[in-house]
């Protein structure tokens, strides 16, 4: 069995590379013989281009192979030369002789093919421009509102013939729509309606796997038909050709199925190819000549597709192994944080009014996903210790899940309260939840440690009581006074209870306060939950403001609404309206600056501390926040260049 596909993955990209011409074109070929191109003629489009970047562009994981980005920047730099002032495509290059002899319109299958491979491309993607001028293009070719769309850029009083409603095309738009994260009905109801009805065929295409290898890219409807519909094009339990079976692998993989079960054809694909590179077959129809219909096709076409199908077979096993082991771990953790609730129910119960306060409280918190974030931060840091966790007991775990569990709940309560949303009758109950942390601390460590765990205690009741004094704030007031957030210190200061369990496991490594492993945890920890709440705050502002609370992403906000000196309008969400404007433009950056340089902060800590074998856990922690902030901050440059690119 032949299944060595990082080899034949690199060795056939480097092999693509040498079929590209120097401008980045790949010239295809036109034969009558859709299986054989031998004595076929040679055209230049930019349609094969685009399938080829883009196809390329699904087998990233080896961007490190010979030639990768050669192929794709000089394929994405020939599709820019080739784009028209208003961001259309045609099927000719355009300097082609074909453009002059046998000239067509510029269409929607040709331009959004190649606006996609642009989207995807380093210095194209999310900058709002060609999503500006496709919502034009597009606009010209509605059949209604919303879609879906006629194929040719041509006037809408031309021949009936210029005025036909193709699936494949439309699927192409939807790609491209799905990529800047939009979803359009009247696209998505042809394309439902084509699987339902046993439809989906295009003139434009061979057979039913093309249109089915677009739909898949982007379609999450009803995959089974979808599915079915791909099989049912197979003789034998085969499809036709390795261009085929690459098309139908990868529609197959991107719909869901097991890559266990598409493993003989990707063994008949690997074994087709010579020299690392596979013959042409058609895979799209070109003009027909006399009558007599040409097939569009290439060894470049063939051996980009199959390169993409071994890609994502490849990557779908890897996933395949690595949601085993997450299922398994996830299983580990729920079966954790169940037990950590189960030994806080029970100590609690010892107080049955406080028990008949915290229970509903408790099982409301089971069921969302918060629950792990609290009472499993020191088994991740155990984890992160790995082999220097091994003296740490389970029975430790459980013990700090359960400090934790009480300490976030009693200032939850507190917090409430003191917002009046909360019961003052519950203030007791709460109470005995913050002894519980401090008993269970207490029980643990020694003198020297338990000062230290203290004071950490101490730093959040007066993070606290500055929140609670400085942080009050009225949408209908006038003028008033910001908080000063310190440098977001105060931030990690009232949350900074989640550094307690593992700074408690540092103390039965035998671990002085005083040490550099100790500063390292503590320091980690500040820098993620600033950059944490920082992420929440951000999302948070508006309805905080609206419950008379000023976080840290609306400081900047009205400081900088402030700086404008504008008169507050009467009306609250008209001022709501007004500072999100300015969120968007501007405040975003300057947040989300904040928690990129808080992420890069708590790693370097990471590197600190040597106790840190496994820092994966942990690193798990940061991921996310860095990449929504970079992601806020995409976002807000897009829009901008979007409105200032379809206003021009």
């Amino acid at each position: 069995m032949r299944m060595d596909l990082s080899h034949t993955l690199s060795s056939s990209i480097s092999a693509l590379a040498k079929l590209q011409e120097k401008n980045g074109i790949f010239i295809h070929k036109s034969s009558l013989d859709s299986e054989n191109f031998t004595s076929a003629h040679t055209l230049k489009t930019t349609f094969s281009t685009s399938i080829i970047t883009l196809a390329l562009l699904s087998a990233q994981k080896h961007k490190t192979s010979a030639g990768y980005k050669k192929i794709v920047s000089r394929g994405q730099q020939f599709l820019l030369n080739e784009k028209s002032l208003h961001g259309s495509f045609n099927y000719w290059s355009r300097n082609s002789s074909e453009a002059t002899t046998t000239p067509y319109p510029d269409d929607l299958d040709d331009t959004f093919a190649a606006l996609a491979a642009l989207t995807l491309s380093s210095h194209e993607k999310n900058n709002g421009t060609l999503l500006a001028l496709a919502v034009k293009i597009l606009t010209t070719c509605e059949v209604a509102p919303g879609g879906p769309y006629r194929t040719w850029l041509i006037s809408k009083d031309a021949p009936s013939t210029w005025q036909d409603i193709d699936v494949a095309v439309n699927a192409n738009i939807g790609y491209f729509l799905s990529l800047e994260g939009i979803s359009v009905p009247g696209i998505n109801t042809l394309i439902e309606e084509s699987i339902s009805s046993k439809n989906i065929r295009s003139p434009y295409y061979p057979s039913l796997l093309q249109p089915a290898y677009f739909i898949a890219r982007w379609y999450t409807g009803n995959s089974k038909k979808l599915i079915t519909a791909i099989y049912n094009e197979q003789k034998k339990g085969q499809w036709k050709n390795p261009l085929e079976t690459a098309i139908a692998v990868s529609s197959l993989i991107r719909l869901g199925a097991s890559p266990t079960t598409l493993t003989q054809h990707i063994e008949f694909i690997q074994k087709s190819q010579k020299n690392n590179i596979w013959k042409a077959y058609g895979f799209c129809f070109d003009p027909t000549k006399k009558g007599a219909p040409y097939y569009h096709g290439s060894p470049a076409l063939t051996t980009a597709l199959c390169i993409e199908a071994l890609a994502l077979y490849e990557e779908a096993c890897i996933q395949q192994t690595h949601n085993k082991k997450s299922e398994e771990e996830k299983h580990t953790y729920i079966k954790i944080s169940n037990a950590v609730v189960k030994l806080f129910l029970a100590r609690i119960k010892r107080t049955p009014e406080a028990y008949t306060v915290l229970r509903p409280i408790t099982k409301e918190l089971q069921g969302t996903g918060k629950i792990e974030q609290i009472t499993l931060v020191s088994e991740i840091f155990k984890k992160s210790l790995g082999k220097n966790a091994t003296h740490i007991s389970d029975s430790l775990i459980l013990e700090l899940g359960c400090a934790n569990l009480a300490g976030w709940t009693a200032y939850t309560m507190y917090d409430n309260i003191l917002d009046k949303e909360g019961d003052v009758g519950h203030i007791p109950a709460a109470n005995v939840c913050l002894r519980q942390t401090t008993q269970i601390y207490d029980s643990l460590l020694s003198s020297q440690w338990k000062k230290y765990i203290h004071s950490i205690l101490d730093t959040i009741e007066e993070a606290n009581s500055w929140e609670y004094t400085h942080c009050q704030f009225s949408l209908t007031t006038p003028h008033e006074t910001l908080p000063k957030y310190k440098n977001d210190t105060i931030l990690a200061e009232k949350s900074i209870g989640h550094a307690t369990g593992p700074l408690v496991l540092l103390a039965h490594l035998h671990k002085n306060p005083s040490s550099s492993l100790v500063s390292a945890t503590y320091e980690f920890f500040t820098h993620f939950i600033i950059a944490k709440q920082l992420n929440d705050d951000a999302h948070d502002w508006i309805s905080d403001l609206e419950r008379g609370f000023i976080n840290s992403a609306s400081v900047p906000l009205l400081a900088t609404w402030q700086s404008y000196k504008k008169d507050r309008p009467e009306d609250t969400k008209a001022f709501l309206n007004e500072l999100q404007e300015i969120f968007w433009k501007e405040t975003i950056h300057s947040i989300s600056a904040k928690i990129v340089y808080h992420t890069k902060k708590a790693q370097k800590a990471l590197k600190k501390n040597t106790l840190i074998t496994n820092p994966e856990p942990l690193l798990a922690l940061l991921t996310p926040l860095e990449r929504a902030a970079r992601t806020a901050v995409q976002e807000s440059n897009r829009t901008r260049t979007f409105i200032d690119t379809y206003s021009s």
